[in-house]
């Protein structure tokens, strides 16, 4: 039996978290906080796309893991961050300093 890649996604990993997403806590701590259950989509895609690179060469593997990384990456650098919500003033507001009457 031969070591598993580490630049491919192990299948058994993809599971245990496709597993996890589903369990008890998590969920219920997810619809505490948000108000509805955790979404285990991406859960599901990964490990379907890790079972989808068994049928596939190494080198036909590794080379759709690295098209499946730079796309994720390019998604994620050109979505609008959460935390980028200040714009930038070049001026005061009309009513700072907020006047006190004594």
């Amino acid at each position: 039996m031969t070591a598993p890649d580490p630049e491919l996604p192990s299948v058994w990993a993809a599971f245990d978290t496709f597993q996890l997403c589903y369990t008890v806590i998590p969920q219920m701590k997810s619809y505490y906080r948000y108000g509805t259950f955790r979404d285990c989509t991406q859960a599901r895609k990964d490990l379907l796309f890790a079972m989808s690179l068994k049928a596939k060469d190494k080198q036909e593997a590794l080379m759709i893991v690295r098209d499946r990384e730079q796309s994720k990456y390019n998604a994620k650098i050109t979505t609008r961050s959460s935390t980028n919500v200040w714009t930038l003033r070049t001026e005061p507001p009309p009513n700072f300093p907020p006047k006190v009457n004594h």
